[in-house]
């Protein structure tokens, strides 16, 4: 019996191996993650980061200030630079202000020619010596228009100049008004940066060296700045006065043209006025005499009613 017994627990193991061998086997386990390293502390700011902070930031201020006027001085020196001076550019500007205005000039003329021609045709269509008085008057009132677009044309063209004039004037206020501003604010942000350097504890012979050449580089773009257009109104004086030349010549021929003008219109005007009278003189003759003509016509025929005629006697017949 215990010899069955030990077959039976061999049998038992020998199973219980198979079992075991059949089984697959099992996958490793992954491996666990390493902990995060910790993430370094942010290095404290010190009171020495704090004062090269505040002077880098004063300093990038006054270079942004410095850069900005000498922007706006440069703007002004160009400007200066470039004005006009000689006799051809102020032909060319002359040329310029009378295109501004030739459009405006050159349409109230043709209206007021246009004005004198309407009266010289009605003279044409005149039927009696008061249509023609009128028509005459008018067309000499339209003339004396024309004559007067002349001198208008003549005051547009000295209202340009003086538009353009003003214009160069006003850009040169502008320039130097925009150049001594920012040169200020150069100024200021200088002593703002000396101001921050002296409060870090900067050296003194540092901060009051860069002070002093910065406040005297701003100084300089002031002085230039208030010099500047000064010299710029002088240029612009000098070049409209040989622009007003050029100017009134052209006004001269615009009022020599309108007065040529509108003395052939006024001879127009006269011939049409003697063609017109003599027209209307010759049909108020015919007129007048088909009216004679009637009249006697008339006056014959009422004398042959009331004329009597006596009639002739028989002469006495000879006898043979």
């Amino acid at each position: 019996m215990a010899r069955a017994a030990r077959v039976l627990l061999v049998a038992a193991g020998l199973f219980a191996t198979g079992v075991a061998q059949a089984a697959p086997e099992a996958e490793p386990a992954a491996p666990e993650p390493e902990p995060a390293a910790p993430e370094p502390e942010p290095a404290r700011e010190t009171k020495a980061d704090r004062r090269r902070e505040a002077v880098e930031k004063a300093q990038a201020a006054y270079e942004q200030a410095a850069q900005r006027s000498a922007e706006a001085m440069g703007k002004l020196e160009a400007f200066v630079r470039d004005l006009p001076s000689n006799k051809t550019q102020a032909q060319e500007e002359a040329a310029a202000i009378q295109r501004r205005v030739a459009e405006k000039v050159a349409e109230d003329e043709r209206a007021a020619e246009d004005e004198v021609k309407s009266h010289i045709s009605a003279l044409a269509n005149a039927e009696d010596d008061d249509a023609v008085a009128k028509s005459g008057k008018a067309a000499k009132k339209s003339e004396a228009d024309l004559v007067a677009e002349g001198r208008r044309a003549v005051h547009r063209l000295r209202a340009a100049l003086r538009e353009a004039k003003a214009e160069r004037m006003k850009m040169a206020r502008s320039l130097g008004r925009e150049a001594k501003q920012l040169a200020r604010k150069e100024n200021e942000a200088a002593r703002e940066l000396e101001r921050v350097q002296r409060r870090v504890g900067v050296a003194e012979r540092t901060y009051e060296k860069d002070f002093l050449q910065h406040e005297l580089a701003s100084e300089k773009m002031m002085d230039r700045a208030g010099d500047l257009p000064g010299d710029a109104r002088d240029s612009i004086e000098d070049f409209f006065d040989r622009v007003k030349d050029e100017v009134e010549a052209q006004a001269d021929i615009a009022r020599a043209s309108a007065k040529s003008q509108a003395k052939e219109l006024e001879k127009q005007a006269k011939e049409a006025v003697s063609e017109a009278r003599s027209r209307v003189a010759e049909a108020e003759a015919e007129e007048k005499q088909a009216e004679e003509a009637a009249q006697q016509q008339s006056r014959e025929k009422e004398a042959e009613k009331t004329t009597w005629t006596a009639p002739k006697e028989e002469e006495p017949k000879e006898e043979p």
